[in-house]
């Protein structure tokens, strides 16, 4: 993914302080930085474009993903911490239905969500967040 040129200054100019921290929030080669996490997986971007999630599975093994829905999840998730990642998320498509999941919304809202993500819920398996299914 190519970020624009601030973008890609602040997300090094981040790193260089998370370098100086004694428990830097970086992945493990200190090329990328950590933008969000929750239990099971870590979302992470680095100067170069390099936009992907660190998830672990049953045998607590690292995978990481960088497949297309993966960046879109980093994109939403981490522009809590980088609000300048939202601006590069894809922009929705004229007369492109709501997804049928979350209703538009990008997120689901289930009772048994609700006390460990807050009233927000949780990012929509289909459309990653986007409230819309991607072309």
């Amino acid at each position: 993914m190519e970020f624009p040129p601030e973008l890609v200054a602040e997300i090094q100019t981040l790193i260089d302080r998370e370098k100086e921290r004694s428990t830097p929030l970086l992945s493990k080669d200190g090329k990328a930085l950590y933008v969000y996490g929750t239990i099971g997986c870590d979302c992470y971007v680095s100067p170069d474009g390099d936009v992907y999630i660190e998830g672990w599975d049953i045998n607590m093994d690292v995978e990481v993903d960088r497949s297309r829905p993966a960046q879109i999840t980093v994109l939403i998730l981490g522009s809590k911490k980088l609000p300048k990642l939202a601006e590069l998320l894809p922009k929705r498509p004229p007369e492109t239905p709501d997804c049928v999941t979350c209703h538009g919304t990008g997120r689901i809202y289930q009772e048994v969500f609700r006390s460990s993500s807050g009233p927000g819920g949780i990012l929509c398996h289909k459309c990653y967040g986007l409230g819309w299914i991607e072309a």
